[in-house]
């Protein structure tokens, strides 16, 4: 998989229920996170952009996942299975090609707040986690210091909807502190994560209550730092900075164009890499003409 799709899936983790204008991409800032706020780490950093974003992949992606598995006891995920199951008419006309794809990655975390799904297909649905805490399979710990989400969303129907309405707004703060997994070779020395999001749109359906049409708002900026130990070229502290906008309108065909998803969408990724004494070493740098291209290539392959 192309290098640049590679780092979006891992920031998709961070932003797994993110989905605007031009002000957003200027105004709509999460925290920075500065190098000098990062623990040393042991080894060297990686001498290329590829073994940069490699690195990343390993082991950030690999803690993330571990992190976001283990924030939900098997409890937890079967009373809010059950509370899923008994609301899910209200919920299928608004997420019908949506909730199959999602369904895995929201079994790994936890909903502490309070779900209202009433039956004439209104959804408004709030999650507030402070001070969660995952340890390590080896050492360490991941801790959600901060989720904050609120999701409202209407049908004109549950059962048989010709439209509906979505609105959300979402806040995450993660520390991740000497971090390590049995299954990984890296430890994350430090972590810290800092993401808003924001979005709305409007659903339209057809007659067999398939989604025809989409018009949607979407404002994202992440801001993360990680010191991580790997070993020789696999260290290193890494500042990442995210920022995605999105104002677009498509219908079911426009899904399989590059050309229609892309339309009004901004993009902005940079990786810098820095040593122990905070001294910049390489940034990288990314925008949605990369990541379209790479998109592009695989659908020619």
């Amino acid at each position: 998989m192309k290098k640049l799709l590679v780092l979006f899936s891992i920031l998709l983790l961070v932003l797994a229920f993110s989905g605007c204008s031009f002000m957003d991409s200027l105004f709509f800032k999460a925290d920075s996170v500065a190098a000098k706020d990062l623990a040393e780490f042991t080894g060297t950093t990686p001498a290329d952009e590829d073994s940069t974003m490699n690195l990343l992949g390993e082991a950030v992606g690999d803690s993330l996942a571990n992190g976001i598995q283990g924030i939900m006891s098997k409890e937890e995920w079967n009373n809010f299975s059950k509370t899923l199951s008994k609301n899910y008419p209200g919920l299928k006309a608004l997420s019908s090609k949506f909730l199959s794809k999602s369904a895995a990655a929201s079994k790994s975390i936890t909903f502490d707040g309070d779900r209202n799904v009433d039956d004439d297909g209104k959804v408004d649905f709030t999650v507030s986690i402070k001070d969660e805490s995952v340890p390590g399979q080896e050492s360490g710990s991941i801790t959600f210091s901060n989720f904050d989400l609120k999701v409202k969303a209407e049908t004109d129907d549950p059962d048989t909807p010709t439209k509906g309405t979505w609105d959300l707004d979402t806040s995450t703060n993660i520390d991740i502190r000497n971090y390590s997994n049995d299954s990984s070779l890296y430890t994350i020395n430090q972590g810290l994560i800092n993401l808003k999001a924001k979005g709305n749109g409007k659903l339209a359906f057809d007659s067999q209550q398939d989604l025809s049409k989409i018009d949607y708002y979407i404002a994202i900026d992440l801001k993360a730092g990680f010191s991580i130990s790997g070993g020789e070229e696999k260290s290193g502290k890494f500042i990442i900075e995210f920022n995605y906008v999105n104002n677009n309108s498509l219908t079911e065909d426009d899904l399989n164009s590059t050309d229609k998803l892309f339309k009004n969408l901004t993009l902005s990724i940079t990786i810098k890499v820095y040593d122990n004494s905070n001294t910049l070493l390489h940034t990288y740098t990314y925008n949605q003409d990369d990541l379209k291209a790479d998109l592009d290539s695989m659908i020619e392959e």
